[in-house]
């Protein structure tokens, strides 16, 4: 029998359709498996957050360390250069990127900084030079910082910030703030020499 009569005949026409039924059954299958995938999936959200000039990363509970740098330099900018004038603004700015547990001791840092301009008439400037990322999620920002008087009598000195930094639901927090002057030290060094200084204080 030739081939296009055997293709034309009963038999061949119910194979052709239990062949395709098949076909779509496995089809069917596949993108339901496909979708099932997809949704289970958390997706990856590309941003460019503040002070970012290239894209960054941020995932439902990470992000990429450029990204986390970034705001570590947004926060640092902010309350490196708090007066009486910006504290409100930058507490309300900030407040929402605050984790429960530091929101007082930023807001009191924040209120503490504005009246001491207020207080000594002074002006103040951080700017940022350096920013790096350790292993435990703590950001480092570390830059000059400047204080002026009103008889333009000047002093400048390093000042470094440690943010701890932490992705919830694709929003990015500050879990934890230590602020100090100078280049940055590993915690136990610090702790160390301040135990030192109390120490000395303790025997005068």
């Amino acid at each position: 029998m030739k081939l296009a009569t055997y293709l034309a005949s009963w038999d061949a026409t119910r194979l052709e359709n239990r062949f395709g039924r098949f076909v779509m059954v496995l089809l069917s299958a596949s993108t339901l498996l496909l979708a099932i995938f997809v949704m289970n999936k958390d997706p990856i959200i590309v941003e460019i957050p503040p002070g970012l000039t290239d894209k960054g990363t941020v995932m439902v509970d990470d992000a990429s360390d450029a990204v986390k740098e970034s705001w570590a330099m947004y926060f640092a900018d902010q309350l490196g250069n708090v007066t009486p004038r910006t504290a409100d603004f930058v507490d309300k700015k900030l407040a929402r990127h605050l984790s429960t547990s530091i929101s007082t001791q930023v807001r009191a840092l924040i209120a503490a900084q504005a009246k001491e301009v207020k207080d000594e008439q002074v002006t103040i400037q951080f700017s940022p030079t350096d920013v790096f990322s350790l292993p435990d999620d703590t950001v480092v920002v570390t830059g000059e910082y400047a204080i002026r008087g009103l008889r333009q009598d000047e002093r400048r000195f390093v000042q470094t910030f440690e943010f701890g930094i932490r992705v919830r639901n694709y929003h990015v927090v500050m879990t934890s703030l230590d602020a100090y002057e100078g280049p940055w030290r590993p915690l136990d060094e610090r702790q160390k020499k301040a135990a030192a200084i109390a120490a000395r204080e303790k025997n005068k």
